[in-house]
């Protein structure tokens, strides 16, 4: 489980800062301990092994606490980011009937007691989407995912011990499971800021690993001087990344390693791409990580040639499915015909191709589908909402 990931590292440096939040900061140790007492906390107010609990903690240090805790339990955390609408919050909240719901951490600690062992097939989240039927859908999403994915991630994009993650994704968003476990999983600090345009509000940002979506990671290109920000690695997700913005990038922080991330929430990240020299198009969207595999299949479910468009599939470590919606899951995740028996396989709705380097291209979308500023968007969800009026 993720939670293993983050004890390890706790056993080797647990005076070290693993969470900072402004004037904020918490160590491994601490971390460990105060997640502990929550669990025990959780466990006393009726949670399971396998409850769902609702968080909705502003950003801060007492999130990651909670986090951790919730899945020390035994249990999955549904985010309910207190900045959303409400009335999203409510269908998110009617649908997924949480056992209870975290807005404060201290009063949830409780001295240490026993607390479950988890495993890789218990859920880690239910991470709530935009909907085709106009209502957002639960993705059930495991612990074996998140850990294939974390330590995919960590050494692809090359964080480690020491190092300073930005973590400034709302956690309504798998992007915030990389920044925050990610970093913890690799021994570094992470930083909750409330998002990642924070680093313009106070003039730049030193560390090891910023990420972002390509729309605002443009702002930051645009609203920074050269000079004022000194990272390792950009992290590009969530969105099409243009080579022209990756230029602009390596213009502003020379030297900088860029990454370009991809998946959907129903497989954590299914793919990556460590950038060369780019031209003035969309970057690659690189290589299935490890125990993931792609397919660009055509009709009849037929693999097409390389550098023929057809529907993106991607199989291995992916979701359980969605919540209490056993017909979408069965229209969505489908038998895998090409990989080991009883496997499944997530159809993607993105066009891809394979390039001829071996890497996958985005070429668009088979339905409406689109993505504001990382914002997954189903019209017909925009529909549904005009025709109540």
């Amino acid at each position: 489980s993720v939670v293993e990931l983050v004890a390890q590292r706790a056993r080797e440096f647990p005076d070290e800062v693993a969470v900072v939040c402004g004037e904020e900061r918490l160590t491994y140790g601490a971390l460990m301990a105060r997640s502990g007492r929550v669990a025990c906390g959780l466990l006393s107010r009726g949670v399971g092994r396998g409850s769902l609990v609702g968080l909705a903690l502003p950003r801060s240090v007492d999130l990651v606490v909670a986090m951790l805790g919730v899945w020390r339990a035994g249990a999955a955390y549904v985010p309910v980011d207190p900045r959303y609408p409400s009335e999203r919050l409510s269908v998110v909240l009617a649908d997924a009937s949480p056992v209870l719901v975290v807005t404060d951490v201290a009063d949830l600690e409780a001295a240490e007691g026993v607390l479950p062992d988890i495993g890789g097939d218990d859920i880690a989240y239910v991470m709530y989407t935009s909907g085709s039927t106009g209502t957002p859908k639960g993705v059930v999403m495991p612990h074996s995912s998140i850990v294939n994915g974390v330590r995919e991630l960590v050494s692809g994009v090359g964080v480690s011990a020491g190092s300073l993650v930005l973590a400034g994704t709302s956690v309504n968003f798998d992007v915030s499971v990389f920044e925050i476990f990610g970093g913890l999983a690799a021994g570094a600090c992470v930083e909750v800021v409330a998002d990642a345009l924070s680093v313009v509000e106070r003039g730049g940002w030193s560390g090891g690993v910023l990420s972002t979506v390509p729309s605002v990671l443009a702002e930051l290109v645009s609203a920074l001087p050269v000079g004022s920000v000194y990272v390792d690695t950009v992290v590009s997700a969530g969105e099409a990344l243009p080579g022209s913005l990756v230029t602009r990038v390596r213009e502003m922080v020379p030297g900088v390693r860029v990454v370009n991330a991809y998946g959907q929430t129903e497989s954590f990240y299914e793919s990556l791409s460590v950038l060369g020299n780019v031209g003035e198009g969309s970057v690659p969207i690189g290589r299935p990580l490890r125990n993931m595999r792609a397919y660009v299949l055509g009709p009849g479910l037929s693999p097409v040639p390389p550098g023929t468009v057809g529907e993106l599939y991607v199989a291995g470590e992916i979701a359980q499915g969605y919540l209490h919606q056993p017909g979408l899951t069965a229209t969505r995740f489908t038998a895998d015909p090409f990989g080991p028996a009883g496997s499944r396989m997530y159809r993607t709705g993105d066009l891809a191709r394979w390039n001829e380097a071996g890497e996958l291209e985005y070429a668009g979308r088979v339905d409406a589908q689109v993505k504001i500023r990382g914002f997954r968007i189903e019209p017909a969800e925009v529909e549904a909402a005009l025709l109540a009026h």
